[in-house]
Formats: structure tokens, C-alpha cells, sequence
């Protein structure tokens, strides 16, 4: 199995919507909806991977983590 380019994003709120997204509100006020099958969970951040994390208005660092 080969890893996979993941950004890590630090989130004001998090907030689970449905079976299958969440809501993320960045420090930075901005908001969206992540599917939970895409996104790994760490102890007090997110890791979306970087094609999704370029389609959605969340607030990431620039360093890539491979996972």
C-alpha cells in the first residue's frame, strides 16, 4: 500500500453533521464540509489529503505529511 500527501489542519470546531461528514470552522472564520472517509483524525488536528484539501476553504499548514 502506498502513502498518500496529507495536509494537517488545526480547527476551531468540529462538528459531526451526518454518518459520513463533518463541519470544520478554521481560526480564520472559514468554514466547509469534509467527508469523514477522507479525513484522518489525530490527537488535536485533522489530516485532509492535499487534492481535497485544494477544493475546500479549510485552513492547513503548507507542510505535507506522508500517511
Amino acid at each position: 500500500m502506498t502513502k498518500k500527501p496529507y495536509l494537517k489542519a488545526k480547527p476551531k470546531l468540529i462538528k459531526k453533521i451526518s454518518d459520513k461528514a463533518l463541519a470544520v470552522t478554521s481560526y480564520d472564520g472559514q468554514e466547509d464540509i469534509l467527508p469523514i472517509s477522507q479525513v484522518r483524525e489525530g490527537l488535536d488536528c485533522l489530516y485532509i489529503p492535499s487534492w481535497l484539501a485544494e477544493k475546500k476553504n479549510v485552513q492547513c499548514a503548507t507542510k505535507t505529511y506522508w500517511l
